[in-house]
């Protein structure tokens, strides 16, 4: 790292000079975070086209999204044309990048509700078997604690304790079920409304109960294979019919992850984009070679996404990432070295920094910061202030998600409520006192379990996580 930064590092935590430090600090974190976008926009949007080559039906389904990024990039990299539009390509990309956001929360409403009914569906798998090798009871068990406590790091074991919960026979009351549900909310009280929201929003998707905003027509055929799983009576389902389903929920995940994953990647581009022309007015000095070589790269990927570029042109593109090695590395140490001192300018100077009229800058700073983040899908604009929630709010909002799943479980077959049951139970903090109470629960759920087909399939499945831990292990 530079003795310059070092030094002006060093100078604004100790709150010293503040007059010159702030407005050299602004100008030297915004021209890492030019080079920083530019170098990492290069690399996801190579990847993109990777992605959009090999991908041919996912990159279809966000071909809108893939023709505004070519639009962004034909304008960000015309320097006239990205200074005088920078406000106007801004709220395109913000537009943009929205839209993406939006249509993941949709898919992930879709991946939760598959979820539901892929664990019905495993369920029943030995139903259809002519013949099948059963499992011996006590020695599973014992085999199960094991594995449970076989950790002496806590997290770990609590893992374990909700991967077993998720996939152990549910057979419990209604009423002890909504007490587990009371007790883990029950937890929040005085703490910051945004974990309680965050903790619902997870239980709720897990439940089958969200409903993000947007239009969930735009997935047709994940629309009606969820209303067909739905419908579905899966009492007395005949082997072919559960056959088609399994195969449609394999078609239906498989598609999902295709999507995502393309989006995953679009939205990488985006918030590169974004870091780029957030600070394109405010760097200085960037690195020829890097800035150079990147928009080099970026524009042979346009023409190829454009079908403007040959072979031999195509194969001196990748040469170019040759010119740029070691350079991510160096931008990169630079990078986390200057943010790690801008929450506490944000905390600190907030006052000088308004007397300085450097109030535009270090506003497109933050959001840059927020941009980097490793949450690709954070929302940029979503500044609520938490405040500490208290025992009548947790309350409030224990009956309102208790009402819900009610309702829920009077429409759904016992087996969806199962279902939804594990999958919520496994997503709750660690409901057991001590290692007696977690070996109750596993005899319990287990030999209250009259169906042995389904027994025998979530002993297999825990036995798979089992072996594969092992595996792993070793």
């Amino acid at each position: 790292m530079s003795r310059q930064y070092k030094e002006m590092i060093k100078e604004i935590n100790a709150g010293k000079n503040l007059e010159t430090e702030l407005p050299k600090y602004a100008t030297a974190l915004s021209t890492v975070f030019n080079e920083y976008a530019v170098l990492q926009l290069s690399m996801e949007y190579y990847g993109l086209k990777e992605m959009c080559d090999d991908e041919l039906d996912a990159y279809n389904d966000a071909k809108e999204e893939v023709t505004a990024i070519q639009q962004l990039l034909a304008a960000i990299f015309d320097e006239k044309a990205a200074v005088a539009r920078r406000e106007e390509l801004i709220q395109k990309i913000d537009a943009c990048r929205n839209c993406v956001i939006e249509k993941m929360e949709i898919l992930t409403m879709y991946t939760d509700k598959l979820q539901i009914y892929e664990y019905v569906l495993n369920r029943k798998e030995l139903e259809y078997a002519s013949e099948y090798a059963t499992i011996e009871e006590e020695a599973f068990k014992q085999r199960l604690v094991q594995y449970i406590f076989g950790s002496k790091d806590n997290y770990v074991i609590n893992e374990r304790i909700k991967e077993a919960v998720g996939q152990l026979p549910i057979r419990m009351l209604k009423s002890k079920y909504f007490d587990y549900l009371k007790d883990s909310l029950s937890i929040y009280t005085e703490s910051d409304k945004a974990s309680l929201d965050s903790y619902l929003y997870m239980l709720r998707t897990c439940a089958m109960l969200y409903e993000p905003a947007g239009d969930i027509n735009c997935y047709p055929n994940l629309k009606e294979l969820i209303e067909k799983l739905k419908d579905t009576k899966f009492d007395g389902l005949q082997k072919e019919e559960y056959q088609r389903l399994c195969s449609l929920v394999l078609d239906g995940s498989l598609f999902i992850n295709q999507i995502t994953d393309i989006y995953l990647v679009i939205q990488k581009v985006l918030n590169y984009l974004y870091v780029y022309i957030l600070s394109l007015p405010y760097a200085d000095q960037t690195d020829e070679t890097v800035m150079g070589t990147c928009e080099a790269i970026i524009t042979g990927i346009y023409g190829k996404f454009n079908s403007e570029i040959t072979e031999e042109e195509i194969v001196g593109m990748h040469e170019l990432f040759g010119q740029i090695e070691g350079k991510q590395e160096h931008i990169f140490d630079q990078y986390m070295y200057l943010t790690s001192t801008l929450s506490a300018v944000k905390e600190n100077y907030e006052e000088m920094v308004d007397t300085l009229a450097l109030r535009p800058v270090y506003e497109c700073l933050y959001i840059a910061e927020k941009l980097c983040n490793t949450s690709v899908f954070i929302d940029i604009h979503n500044d609520e202030e938490s405040f500490a929630v208290d025992k009548l709010y947790v309350e409030h909002q224990t009956e309102q998600l208790t009402m819900e799943l009610m309702e829920q479980f009077k429409a759904n077959p016992q087996c969806v409520n199962r279902a939804v049951m594990a999958s919520t139970l496994s997503k709750m903090p660690v409901f057991f006192n001590n290692t007696d109470e977690v070996m109750e629960y596993i005899s319990s759920s287990l030999d209250q379990c009259r169906n042995q087909e389904e027994k025998t399939v979530a002993m297999r499945l825990l036995m798979e996580c089992m072996d594969d831990e092992l595996t792993w292990s070793k």
